[in-house]
């Protein structure tokens, strides 16, 4: 991520090692109701994992 940051001058964020199990989840959680869309979604990841900032 560092070497991506450098090269093109912009912030890379990079979140959990998970994110695929936890993609899974969350669509699960979607489609029965529990979160309304994505940006729910990823609100709730924001503020349950720690986001690397690189650049």
């Amino acid at each position: 991520m560092r070497l991506v940051a450098r090269t093109t001058g912009r912030r890379v964020l990079a979140g959990p090692t998970e994110a695929t199990a936890i993609g899974n989840i969350l669509a699960q959680m979607i489609a029965s109701g529990d979160l309304k869309d994505a940006a729910e979604a990823r609100a709730l990841v924001a503020a349950s994992f720690p986001l690397a900032v690189y650049g």
